[in-house]
């Protein structure tokens, strides 16, 4: 994702969703993390999916780190 954002020259993170990751990261340990990164990250691809075909430009990853966190709380 960030590579995206290098490569279109614009933010891709908003100021919550990296608050959001950082204190689910800090809550779920180094162990999760990784699996935590993975899950969200997935997630947003098939949230996000649907919101490109309506040319939608900005989407919000706050639901996809939140139920990835959620994932991983389970």
């Amino acid at each position: 994702m960030q590579l995206v954002g290098f490569l279109k020259n614009e933010d891709v993170f908003a100021g919550g969703d990296i608050a959001l990751a950082t204190a689910a990261g800090a809550w779920l340990g180094l162990e999760q993390s990784l699996f935590f990164v993975i899950y969200f990250s997935l997630i947003f691809i098939v949230y996000a999916l649907p919101f490109r075909f309506f040319k939608v430009i900005y989407v919000p990853m706050g639901p996809a780190i939140s139920l990835g966190f959620f994932l991983c709380l389970l």
